[in-house]
């Protein structure tokens, strides 16, 4: 018993007890509870907790009766709950953090679009390039240009609609628009251009291919990587392109030139042609064209994926805990003396 003790064990109340300690009365109906609390779980007999006053009736002082396995079990099960929900959400709160700054400085080339960048626009944002309300994203020098895109899909036909539309004050020359590599000729069904307020009318295309500064020494400014793609080798200072395809739309890069002004070579890209490696996560940087897949853009953000499971979890945890609130409350409406099914139960 002295080892027991040493160890921590033994109820320290054993050698001065009081007048309620189970092992005092030493009943029939006492001989579990002597042994379940007095020699090794003292640590949640309502009697040690409350530190009874030694009346025969086991009160505190106060009419307040020395807690009971249930009651401790049902405490004990909510102070677990709260630091297991308050860690949770410290868990979930880091792990966006995370992930946000992954894809945050992660490139966006390549990426699927979501809906509404299907329709939009690019063009320069300094005064002598063009408007004041312009949207920016284009690197070059083309007085008044800008590009917008409607990208749709057909239903029926299972088909990717794509129109570019350009203007300049000068007339469009080619435009380079970019594919994925590999890609076919056969992958563009039915081009079609308009020029002005004109017809639409069918057009060839050129490529796919590398396209380069020295490609026919015909693209001036052009980064020195090069660029993959398709050429629409005819315009006006208001021209529109469009064709269907099968692949869905992703942030990608175009060329676009015409002749000279007061000597400079007039032409125009997006700002992430000249990145290498197109690093960019600005969306502004891009614009959208085909990709070599076949699918629409329909993958969920990150972080709200992230929410929504970390939402299911606080669910679960919930769940768990109303449940063993309903075991605690059979606890209570056991006797005492049945210490081995109470702990069948938990």
């Amino acid at each position: 018993m002295g080892q027991t003790e040493t160890n921590g064990r033994l109820c320290p109340f054993v050698h001065k007890p009081y007048n309620d300690c189970h092992f005092v009365k030493m009943k029939s109906q006492d001989i579990a509870l002597t042994t379940f609390y007095c020699y090794k779980n003292f640590e949640i007999c309502g009697i040690y907790r409350n530190g009874s006053n030694g009346s025969n009736d086991g009160n505190d002082g106060n009419g307040n009766r020395g807690k009971d396995y249930a009651q401790v079990f049902t405490e004990r099960l909510n102070q677990i709950n709260k630091k297991l929900i308050i860690g949770l959400v410290l868990f979930v709160f880091l792990t966006a953090m995370l992930v946000s700054n992954a894809f945050a400085t992660a490139s966006i080339y390549g990426q699927s679009v979501d809906f509404q960048d299907m329709i939009d626009q690019r063009t320069f944002s300094a005064d002598y390039y063009g408007p004041t309300e312009s949207e920016g994203g284009l690197t070059g020098y083309w007085p008044g240009f800008s590009i917008l895109w409607d990208i749709s899909y057909d239903q029926t036909a299972q088909l990717w609609d794509y129109e570019y539309t350009l203007t300049g004050n000068k007339a469009i020359s080619h435009f380079i628009l970019e594919v994925s590599s590999p890609s076919s000729a056969n992958d563009i069904i039915n081009p079609l251009v308009k020029k002005g307020s004109g017809d639409w009318t069918s057009i060839s295309i050129y490529g796919p291919q590398l396209w380069t500064p020295g490609t026919g020494n015909s693209n001036p400014g052009m980064p020195a990587s090069g660029l993959y793609g398709i050429k629409f080798d005819t315009g006006a200072n208001l021209v529109s392109y469009s064709f269907q395809t099968v692949n869905d739309p992703v942030w990608g890069n175009f060329y676009s030139k015409d002749g000279k002004t007061g000597g400079n070579n007039i032409y125009a890209y997006n700002n992430a042609l000249g990145i290498t490696g197109f690093n960019s996560n600005d969306k502004l940087d891009f614009i959208v064209r085909p990709d070599g897949g076949n699918s629409p853009p329909m993958v969920p953000e990150p972080v709200s994926s992230i929410l929504f499971f970390s939402g299911g979890a606080v669910l679960a945890v919930r769940r768990y805990t109303k449940k063993h609130k309903e075991n605690s409350k059979m606890f209570s409406n056991l006797p005492n003396k049945n210490i081995k099914e109470k702990e069948g139960l938990r």
